[in-house]
């Protein structure tokens, strides 16, 4: 994102996060002509009930599942910070 300009730059704790909490509200600034772009804090290896799951594999579902959101609402760019959880 160097070169890049946003309007919004949205920040969430952890992958979808930020769907959940303002996802409606980003996609009329987006239909407005605004550019949002999400920064991702945590890599999403912990937020699962099933107990075989490997935290790696889950971080890589977590990453896809917040790409494929982004582009269905319109996100210009999703940065990944990928830091681990530790809960």
């Amino acid at each position: 994102m160097k070169n890049k300009t946003a309007d919004i730059l949205a920040f969430a704790p952890h992958p979808l996060d930020i769907e959940i909490g303002m996802g409606g509200t980003l996609v009329q600034f987006i239909r407005a002509g605004k550019t949002v772009v999400y920064v991702v804090v945590t890599n999403g290896d912990k937020a699962t009930s099933d107990p075989d799951m490997m935290p790696e594999e889950l971080a890589i579902i977590r990453k896809q599942e917040q790409l494929n959101a982004a582009k269905v609402l319109g996100i210009s760019e999703v940065i990944f910070l990928a830091f681990f959880q530790l809960i």
